[in-house]
């Protein structure tokens, strides 16, 4: 006995295309979004890169700094305001910007925050950092013996605090004493 096959009739042809473009409708907005994603995920890649190698540098700096030696720059002296102090660069490509060095944080009349690093053994000109581009303001808070905070405005950009411990001890030994202690 012979078993006759039937022909797919025209409701189940049509239902087997609603399901396939059902799939391929789900697996296309799948793709859509994913490439949607990474595009803005590259968009914001350099800016996290830019403001973590920012911090990266910063911390690096104020982890070996001197404490007392944290003073504003005179925009009368100066042509720009910002902050000087002494900090222990470790070694440098350069043997004068090594150890013990100065150094100043200042913003330039191009909107740029400079990190200026200046030799303490040798008379040669100062080396100079981009340490960040397009701000307009910085300013910073010393209220506390062991805390730095900067706050960076940049354009079209809301502003960006950044806290920094400073050592309590010092390379040879000096202790920043806690406010209740200076009483």
């Amino acid at each position: 006995m012979q078993i006759k096959k039937k022909p797919l009739t025209l409701i189940e042809i049509a239902i087997s295309f609603s399901l396939i473009s059902i799939i391929v409708f789900i697996l296309f907005s799948c793709f859509r979004n994913s490439s949607t994603m990474t595009l803005q995920i590259e968009k914001v890649k350099p800016i996290v890169l830019e403001k973590q190698l920012f911090y990266q540098r910063l911390n690096k700096i104020f982890s070996f700094l001197d404490p007392n030696s944290i003073k504003e720059l005179d925009p009368k002296i100066h042509d720009f305001s910002g902050i000087t102090f002494t900090f222990n660069n470790g070694l440098d490509s350069l043997p004068a910007f090594s150890d013990q060095v100065l150094a100043n944080i200042f913003l330039n009349n191009r909107s740029e925050l400079i990190l200026q690093i200046i030799s303490i053994i040798e008379k040669i000109p100062p080396k100079e950092e981009i340490l960040q581009k397009n701000v307009t303001e910085i300013s910073w808070d010393l209220n506390t013996a062991d805390l730095l905070v900067l706050k960076i405005k940049k354009t079209n950009e809301k502003d960006n605090s950044y806290a920094f411990f400073l050592p309590k001890t010092l390379s040879n030994g000096y202790t920043i004493p806690n406010k209740k202690e200076k009483t």
